[in-house]
């Protein structure tokens, strides 16, 4: 059976943890305030509850990357996301919305960061493309001890392209096709594992067989 070494250490056990897919959207937020901070982070920690929410940039220049699903509570994602930025016009003195969020939006949120003297938040890395993802969908490698030894984070185009019915194949394309060069994947033999309940996120767990 084929091993997969990291750091001197034995991988004996994969973590898949994605994320379902949704409709994505990014808002800036100029804040003059304390009482404006708190509204926008209560804003944002609110929508949490209808998809997934990432903070991209602390500061006078507050930005968040937003993923709701298809269908949040029976309202279109897009009716929802221009009802926030309705709110956003109303209650602040500048905003802006993108209802994507791909390198071009990140560089963007970055020169506003940068222009306000803000501080942004470290975005996972795709370990294909290497493009920004705050959704990404992670595999953690850990060793005979549960330690995780390496996470390695997709975005959702790169994982789109390799999607596959079954879980495993899907998990193996994804380290194969890594810029770290993960060796031995293919030669491993993975075997399903009872998921740990301590996320509510969709997690799969592989044994590596000896």
């Amino acid at each position: 059976m084929g091993k997969i070494m990291l750091r001197r250490k034995e991988v004996t056990s994969i973590v898949l943890r994605s994320i379902a897919p949704g409709s994505r959207a990014v808002f800036l937020v100029e804040v003059r305030n304390t009482e404006e901070r708190r509204k926008v982070r209560e804003l944002f920690g609110a929508l949490g509850e209808l998809g997934e929410v990432f903070p991209l940039c602390e500061g006078p220049m507050m930005a968040y990357a937003v993923q709701l699903r298809v269908e949040s509570d029976g309202c279109p994602s897009g009716s929802l996301f221009s009802k926030i930025e309705e709110t956003l016009k109303d209650e602040f003195a500048f905003s802006l919305v993108e209802q994507s969020f791909n390198d071009v939006v990140y560089h963007l949120v970055e020169s506003l960061c940068a222009d306000s003297r803000g501080r942004m938040h470290a975005v996972p890395r795709c370990g294909i493309c290497n493009q920004p993802e705050p959704f990404p969908t992670r595999i953690t490698l850990r060793d005979q001890t549960g330690r995780g030894i390496i996470e390695a984070c997709y975005c959702a185009r790169c994982a789109a392209q390799r999607a596959d019915p079954d879980e495993k194949e899907f998990v193996v394309g994804l380290l194969a096709a890594d810029r770290r060069d993960f060796r031995g994947i293919r030669e491993a033999a993975l075997i399903e594992w009872p998921a740990e309940a301590e996320t509510a996120a969709p997690l799969l767990t592989y044994r590596i067989a000896s």
